[in-house]
């Protein structure tokens, strides 16, 4: 049997149609290294081949054996445990409202402002709708085959701009000062906030797409002009830690291109380069800012807030600098009776009523799943795969990071989300969405297979 007709008999075993180039490839490539290793050893090509595939064993038991490992696999199990982390998030809160709730006695205005203040008034079948809702979402989407944002990563970006840009300056419903969402169905508004960090996934398309045409510096200047209209968009809100969040993920996908000779540029030049004028020219703009006082006076309070935390103990931050410093290894903390409830600080509360262990526990949970999916997608033969698991890995990352340093009273209150103690919709949709594309992305790791880009060699 020669080679073209083992390996049609063999590939005619395997179901999943998109997982044939990456089988085919896989025999190919251990045909011809079986059969220079028989040329070598004294034989001609066409005996060496037939010898090759002799020794590749029965087509139809290789088939059969292929089958089984290249298919789409689902990961049920982080599946469930997802699902079960943030329904315990919910009764988690659910105890410590009451605690808190408790704690106030018969006060009736100190009940009324917990019950009803900033983060307080909670709707629980409301969270359990969200996390069903997210569930059903993240499930849809790691059943959608990811390779295909790959083919549009430039029409998905521009998309985007469009539609986000259209929807801030032609309808957006403004609370706070702050675009909210866009009027929907039946008077209904729908949250922007879900939909703004879709342009990760959207830009490390962007980038695939630029890593077969090796346009060198050129390429490396392109990819960093399609940063600039979505963080600008982010900023219009405004929303200054979203769009700071972003563009770090930007600058961390557009260095791991670099990194992977994507550009055939000098890459610790260009890294150097790159992130230098990324932290240089926001810092020397805020401070020339400062200098011409064109900083208004509540966001210089924010500044002043952030550089030094601990001159504003009056402030929400204050409070929860306040129960950190009364807290215990084990057990409630020694803090005065707490007078309010924001669902945004569940882990502050957790550490002043269950101890810092308990705080370090759902750290380290929610840290090793986060790690668990980065080693996954690092690991990914399929490069699309990589950059656009690795974006959605880091904005959830990042968030977390955001979150804990708040919770711990170092970081202002900046609308950070945790992974299944958030409870608001638009932070849980982030994390579906982003979790349905990562397992998408761990679904179909042996099924699909990267296209070969011949390589130069590049200076260091």
């Amino acid at each position: 049997m020669d080679k073209k007709k083992y390996i049609q008999t063999v590939t005619e075993q395997i179901r999943c149609k998109r997982a044939l180039p990456l089988v085919t490839k896989e025999l190919e490539g251990h045909i011809e290294d079986q059969k220079r290793d028989y040329m070598k050893a004294g034989m001609n090509a066409e005996e060496a081949e037939e010898a090759a595939v002799l020794e590749m064993g029965d087509p139809v038991e290789v088939g059969v054996e292929m089958d089984r490992i290249h298919r789409p696999k689902m990961a049920w199990k982080m599946i469930g445990l997802i699902a079960i982390l943030n329904l315990a998030g919910i009764v988690l809160m659910y105890l410590i409202r009451t605690s808190i709730l408790a704690d106030a006695g018969n006060n009736p205005g100190d009940v009324e402002w917990i019950a009803s203040g900033i983060g307080g008034n909670i709707n629980y079948l409301k969270s359990v709708m969200w996390t069903i809702i997210g569930l059903a979402c993240m499930i849809g989407i790691c059943y959608f085959d990811y390779s295909r944002i790959g083919k549009y990563g430039k029409l998905l970006t521009g998309g985007w701009i469009v539609v986000m840009g259209l929807s801030l300056f032609m309808g957006a419903v403004y609370i706070n000062g702050a675009a909210y969402g866009i009027l929907f169905l039946f008077g209904r508004v729908l949250p922007l906030r879900p939909f703004l960090y879709l342009i990760v996934p959207a830009y490390a398309a962007t980038l695939y797409s630029m890593r077969r045409k090796k346009s060198g510096y050129f390429g490396v200047v392109k990819a960093m002009l399609w940063q600039i209209l979505p963080v600008w968009i982010i900023l219009r809100i405004p929303n200054l830690s979203m769009a700071i969040s972003v563009e770090v993920t930007f600058m961390i996908l557009l260095s791991i291109a670099v990194w992977k000779e994507w550009f055939e540029v000098n890459r610790k030049r260009t890294l150097i380069t790159l992130w230098s004028l990324v932290i240089l020219l926001p810092a020397a703009g805020i401070g020339l800012f400062v200098k011409l006082d064109y900083v208004a006076n509540y966001q210089m309070a924010r500044l002043s807030a952030f550089i030094h935390p601990e001159s504003n103990d009056g402030t929400l931050g204050g409070m929860i600098r306040n129960m950190i410093s009364g807290a215990h290894l084990a057990g409630r903390g020694d803090c005065e009776k707490i007078k309010f409830f924001n669902r945004d600080y569940m882990l502050t509360f957790i550490i002043h009523y269950y101890g810092i262990f308990a705080a370090v526990l759902i750290i380290a949970i929610v840290g090793g799943i986060l790690i668990w999916f980065l080693q996954k997608t690092g690991h990914q033969k399929n490069q699309l795969g990589m950059i656009m698991g690795t974006g959605c890995v880091v904005v959830l990352l990042i968030q977390f990071i955001g979150y804990v340093l708040e919770n711990l009273g170092y970081f202002p209150l900046s609308n950070n989300y945790c992974l299944f103690l958030t409870t608001g919709g638009s932070g849980m949709m982030i994390s579906y969405i982003m979790f349905g594309i990562l397992l998408s992305i761990y679904r179909y790791q042996n099924v699909l297979v990267d296209p070969e880009v011949k390589k130069k060699e590049i200076s260091v």
